[in-house]
């Protein structure tokens, strides 16, 4: 059982997130999971993410507990970083960039 955010264990980063039923009753657009349902957790590997803003290769790559939320750089009061994680391409402005997870 994997929620998002929070200051426990890391258990990994939603991938294809498009692919599970959208219990949004107005049919809105949403990347999120409702609580309960099954979902693919990556662990190890490269994924492309939107890390909110511009990011260097070899960043450290941190999450904000309380959404879950991308970032790079030094971790903040409120964030928390992905062990062994890193940019490994670049992001500009618009945030997307690939990252290596090497737990």
């Amino acid at each position: 059982s994997a929620t998002v955010g929070g200051t426990g264990t890391f258990a990994g980063i939603l991938v294809n997130p498009k692919s599970y039923a959208n219990y949004n009753c107005d049919l809105t657009a949403t990347l999120e999971l409702p609580d309960g349902i099954s979902g693919e957790l990556c662990t190890l590997g490269r994924v492309y993410v939107d890390l909110n803003g511009v990011a260097s290769y070899g960043d450290a790559v941190k999450f904000v507990n309380a959404t879950g939320a991308l970032g790079a750089g030094v971790a903040g009061v409120g964030e928390t970083t992905i062990p062994n994680c890193k940019v490994i391409k670049e992001a500009g402005a618009n945030g997307l960039a690939v990252i290596e997870l090497t737990n």
